[in-house]
């Protein structure tokens, strides 16, 4: 047997030809991840400026050393275990120098077992990692419960730039909900529970945050929200958001705009002014008109709109790179002509409207590679949708089964790149 004493409380020991990890001479469970052979002292500052952390090194790494016991000796593997523990600890157990499997995990136990630094820098090193927004090393935090031991207020206060903190802790009494962090809007920890407001962090600052009213009646957002400079993505939702609040219209970083509401009537003519929205995506049973200048956002590659629209404005036309439109669930009786001029198309839903037929000016949409055109009473489609190189999903349900009908979604068929889906005929 082969011992490696780090300090008081960490040793390793290479027993049976493995490598075990003992706190206060007890065993521990941890499971070990060698990344690279050692760490030297003197690449630490390399490392940190070239990686926030280890963590992010693996998920840039080719994982060739995975199968390890078929390549590195037990004890090469040994000492090198010895070498990364011994540096992190000389680094005052820097989480960022180990795998987030193994460093949160020793350094609870060490702190448990004792050790002073430990105890230290351990909410430290929650609230530091927490802070960098680094989404697999949050949602690990998240997922095994490391944030529980920062009380609500520490999670907002030491992993925000106080400026930002304010802000948050300011929306939890005008919402009169609390704010959790995520490691990105869309991400669900839980189907359980009630709905929880979220912000999204990288390296202190708030560049996502989602305000949902829920059945209340929206209050007015002071002019504070305007110091979450770096802000990019904001969900704001709720049944009786009946107007935009002006103040959104100020966020110039905001890139994705998304906006639900049962009673919104209408979208200010001054949404141009998000000069670098890339995502825009509105639904409200209420909205009827779209200004014409939402054709200025040039930035536009995603934009959704509905529901119950009659019409749309030609400016939409004019956005040149978008790549996915979404104008589902709304009232439109054919697919606008200024449609077939957004060059850079990709993705096309028109699912759930009242289109009878599908224009042959759909080919006109060279790039485009998905199309959901089911739930229209359809009566024909275009033989144009066969020859469209890009296309490889197409969703149709219910249409007649005419000879022209069942020809064209044979040819469709038997293009290995167009999976067709939903369709019944009748």
């Amino acid at each position: 047997m082969k011992e490696f004493k780090i300090n008081k409380y960490l040793s390793l020991r290479l027993e049976d030809e493995k490598t075990n990890i003992y706190i206060n001479q007890k065993k521990t469970d941890q499971c070990k991840y060698l990344l690279i052979d050692r760490i030297k002292y003197e690449e630490i500052p390399e490392l940190v400026e070239n990686f926030e952390s280890v963590d992010e090194a693996t998920q840039n790494s080719d994982h060739s050393l995975d199968n390890k016991k078929d390549v590195i000796p037990p004890e090469t593997e040994f000492w090198a275990h010895c070498s990364n523990l011994q540096v992190w600890a000389e680094n005052n157990y820097d989480t960022r120098l180990l795998h987030m499997s193994i460093a949160f995990s020793l350094l609870k136990e060490l702190a448990e077992a004792g050790d002073m630094m430990a105890k230290r820098v351990f909410k430290e090193e929650i609230a530091k990692r927490l802070g960098s927004g680094y989404p697999a090393v949050v949602d690990f935090l998240i997922l095994e419960g490391f944030d529980i031991f920062l009380t609500h207020e520490e999670r907002i206060t030491s992993v925000l730039v106080p400026e930002e903190a304010d802000v948050i802790l300011k929306l939890e009494e005008l919402t009169k909900k609390p704010f959790f962090q995520y490691s990105n809007l869309d991400e669900s920890y839980s189907d359980e529970g009630p709905f929880e407001q979220r912000f999204v962090v990288k390296n202190n600052h708030v560049i996502g945050i989602w305000i949902h009213w829920a059945k209340e009646t929206p209050r007015k957002l002071p002019e504070w929200i305007t110091k979450l400079k770096l802000l990019k993505r904001l969900y704001y939702t709720g049944n009786k958001i009946k107007h935009i609040p002006k103040l959104i219209l100020k966020l110039k970083s905001l890139e994705v705009l998304q906006i639900d509401s049962f009673i919104l009537e209408e979208i200010p003519t001054t949404i141009n002014k998000l000069r670098l929205l890339k995502s825009l995506n509105i639904r409200s049973g209420s909205l009827r008109m779209i200004p014409e200048t939402i054709g200025g956002l040039s930035h536009l590659k995603s934009l959704s709109l509905g529901s119950n629209l009659i019409d749309l404005p030609i400016s939409i036309g004019n956005l040149e790179k978008l790549e996915e439109l979404d104008l589902s669930h709304n009232k439109l009786n054919n697919i606008p002509n200024f449609i077939f001029n957004l060059k850079n198309l990709k993705n096309l839903n028109i699912k759930n409207n009242n289109l009878i037929a599908l224009s042959e000016s759909i080919s006109k949409l060279e790039k485009l590679e998905e199309l959901d055109f089911s739930r229209n009473p359809i009566r024909s489609i275009s033989e144009s949708l066969v020859d469209m190189v890009k296309l490889k999903f197409v969703s149709i349900d219910k249409i007649p089964s005419t000879g022209s009908n069942i020809s064209i979604i044979k040819k469709m068929k038997k293009r290995k790149k167009i999976s067709v889906f939903g369709y019944v005929g009748n």
